[in-house]
């Protein structure tokens, strides 16, 4: 098995304002009893801007080849998570499998705390699933709001599916 490690840190200071990315590569490969060579690369890399957003981002690509058969597949994953300096987080990952179909789940976070220490957290979260050449996409939307009060009820409501109201309450104490 080999292993390749590499890694980069680029900082750059302006007075009260900062800005700095991470980032490192994985390459990793693999041949088991049957010769099958499996080979992944995932790249991180972590980013903080100058208005105190931070992005994370991921990419995989992973193959695997059978010795021989002359049928060497490839998935690829890509995800990226924004965090806003107001703490709303936003997260999308795309995968790719080996017969073509992409999948994607986007979902964002935004909290809003009282000063009574309530809490309203917005959920919206998208699946799409899109089979490679078929002409059958698929899209999933649900948008929920959970409440916090301070003696700790909490509630929880589905507001829309598909952009479709709906009115499903749960509470739980």
């Amino acid at each position: 098995m080999k292993l390749h490690i590499a890694s980069a840190l680029l900082i750059l200071t302006l007075p009260s304002v900062g800005f700095a990315e991470t980032g490192s590569t994985i390459r990793s490969e693999s041949v088991d009893s049957t010769g099958t060579k499996t080979t992944r690369e995932t790249t991180h890399s972590d980013e903080r801007g100058m208005m105190g957003n931070r992005t994370i981002t991921s990419d995989s690509k992973i193959t695997v080849d059978p010795k021989g058969l002359n049928n060497e597949t490839t998935r690829s994953v890509h995800s990226e998570k924004d965090i806003a300096k107001d703490g709303t987080i936003v997260e999308k990952s795309t995968t790719v499998d080996e017969a073509g179909t992409k999948r994607t789940i986007s979902k964002q976070v935004a909290q809003d705390i009282g000063k009574d220490g309530s809490t309203l957290t917005r959920h919206k979260q998208e699946m799409e699933i899109d089979p490679k050449g078929l002409g059958n996409k698929k899209k999933v939307e649900i948008e929920e709001t959970v409440a916090r009060s301070p003696d700790g009820k909490v509630s929880s409501r589905v507001e829309t599916l598909n952009g479709e109201p709906v009115s499903a309450e749960v509470d739980v104490k």
